[in-house]
């Protein structure tokens, strides 16, 4: 196959799998939290079982829609998972993180006071920061762990503009990059600073959905991040080698 129709079969692989992701994700979440939503203003739910609910409800279509592209039949299904997951690893930065740190006077309104009226505006918020106390009071901890997650994904947007330039080798190296970053973010300083500063005190007892989705989102953010990075490496030693033969 020339250059060029491999380039062109590409595209389209990449754009119909990001179009189902998107769908999963932007379509599909919404929905399920939509659900709880209408559960707890029926049952008069509590808020933070409902928002917790919902969350955990949304990890096996969150695991989906980020690893659907290694379980279709493309023939570059691990490049086109690499790109993906930092695209989605940005969307989420700035659609679910940002809002937190840019307005954070309005999530601490809401947060001293948990009512079922405002639960569908911040349910997709609740159900993760009601488990994660730093999340929950917007703490310097929080805001620090943030910023250094903007700055990860600041990285990751070069790796992808490289990547749209058709320089593949270069945005690969930015990718191992930054995956290794988002490995090291979650398991050296987030993770140990709830442990060994905090003492695990920033996860939240008062129900076991809580402590379930401290620690499942944490380890699906990892293990994403694994399987990006190590395929990142990867392509660069295939890249690397190819160009020695050549």
């Amino acid at each position: 196959m020339s250059t060029d129709l491999a380039s062109s079969r590409f595209k389209q692989d990449f754009l119909k799998t990001i179009a189902v992701q998107g769908c999963l994700i932007v379509l599909g979440v919404p929905l399920l939290l939509g659900v709880w939503v209408i559960a707890a203003h029926q049952y008069n739910l509590d808020i933070r079982f409902a928002s917790r609910a919902g969350l955990m409800c949304c990890v096996p279509l969150l695991l989906v829609s980020i690893f659907y592209p290694l379980f279709t039949n493309n023939t570059e299904r691990k490049k086109i998972f690499i790109i993906a997951w930092f695209l989605i690893a940005i969307f989420f930065n700035v659609w679910w993180e940002m809002p937190q740190v840019l307005f954070s006077s309005v999530f601490k309104e809401a947060n001293q006071n948990l009512t079922l009226e405002k639960l569908p505006y911040f349910i997709a918020w609740w159900g993760y920061t009601t488990s994660d106390l730093d999340y929950f009071h917007l703490s310097r901890y929080f805001i620090l762990a943030e910023l250094s997650f903007w700055v990860i994904n600041l990285l990751a947007s070069v790796g992808l503009y490289h990547m749209y330039k058709g320089r593949e080798f270069k945005a690969m190296v930015w990718f191992c990059i930054c995956g290794s970053l988002q490995i090291y973010n979650v398991t050296c300083i987030f993770i140990p600073y709830g442990g060994i500063v905090e003492q695990f005190h920033n996860i939240a007892t008062d129900s076991w959905l809580a402590i379930a989705a401290y620690w499942v989102m944490n380890l699906m953010w990892v293990l994403a991040a694994v399987v990006a990075t190590v395929l990142s490496y990867a392509k660069v030693f295939e890249l690397t080698g190819r160009a020695k033969w050549e």
